[in-house]
């Protein structure tokens, strides 16, 4: 069984080739090698051949990444709106994990990180979809399209006539009748039905929609405005710093292989890096004033 120690420990793996079966038996650049990718790598395996031990640790090394997700990520942030808070979001995010472990897919291009993160937003979205939101029955639509064409089920009271008298003509008992109008015109509920039978929604839940539909639209416009912007402060940068940004940031490189690129050490590398954001800040300063 796979066990992780220590430094020679790895080398070891490395040595013998055992390392492989980390990554689907597929060789990997051992010298662009994710040091935390590979030692999750391990947990996960020794976790799925049985190992309990391991299966804890795994977790309860994510319990702080888990955290970061439900506080800082957007999508997960929008489920508080709905009255859950962090506890009940972090309860299931650790759901995702325990799935994450038992499905993970070992092919060298997946990340134990990306992979973790994709499962703990799943698990809290698919748990909570509906939360927040009330339906209301067939009946009771029914029994409100039938009430809307001898009444006016606008107003705030119900003329009790009115109900005697449809309960009459179809059979439904009046409290039933009465149920079925209340739900469908409750504030609770989101959409209605108008006397033409017709789907409506209130005022309220309307403009609601639409301060939701706008934010969304200004948060997407900002993002590519934000992002055009950035773009366009890379091009401005010279030699190696626009090189650096551009193979870290977009194409998505290590600084060790942009050193090897370079045939510089990390150091300098990151050095370059850190003065090129600071001038592509700058830039962005410049044009927010």
């Amino acid at each position: 069984m796979l066990e992780l120690k220590d430094e020679g420990n790895f080398l070891e793996l490395v040595a013998n080739g055992e390392y492989k079966t980390l990554y689907n038996g597929q060789d990997i650049d051992l010298e662009s090698l994710d040091i935390e990718d590979f030692n999750d790598r391990v947990l996960l395996m020794r976790s799925i051949n049985g190992d309990r031990s391991a299966r804890n640790k795994f977790i309860l090394g994510k319990i702080d990444y888990i955290r970061k997700i439900v506080t800082c990520d957007n999508e997960i942030k929008s489920f508080k709106a709905r009255g859950l808070d962090d506890d009940d979001l972090f309860q299931t995010g650790v759901m995702g994990v325990l799935c994450a472990i038992d499905k993970f897919d070992f092919r060298p291009g997946v990340k134990v990180k990306t992979y973790i993160n994709n499962n703990v937003k799943y698990s809290i979205k698919n748990a909570y979809r509906k939360y927040g939101s009330i339906s209301v029955s067939r009946e009771a639509n029914s029994i409100y399209r039938i009430c809307s064409r001898q009444m006016d089920l606008l107003e705030d009271k119900i003329d009790s006539s009115k109900i005697l008298k449809i309960s009459r003509e179809t059979n439904i008992s009046p409290s039933r009748l009465e149920y079925g109008i209340m739900a469908v015109k409750s504030r609770n509920c989101q959409y209605r039905y108008d006397n033409d039978g017709c789907l409506d929604t209130d005022l309220a839940s309307m403009e609601k929609y639409s301060q939701k539909v706008l934010m969304n639209y200004n948060q997407e416009e900002n993002l590519k405005f934000n992002y055009w912007l950035v773009m366009e402060a890379i091009a401005r940068l010279e030699g190696r710093e626009n090189l650096v940004i551009t193979e870290i940031y977009i194409n998505d490189k290590t600084q060790k292989e942009v050193a090897r690129q370079l045939g510089c050490s990390t150091t300098s590398v990151g050095n370059i890096k850190r003065r090129a954001l600071e001038k592509i800040r700058n830039m962005l300063r410049d044009v927010e004033d």
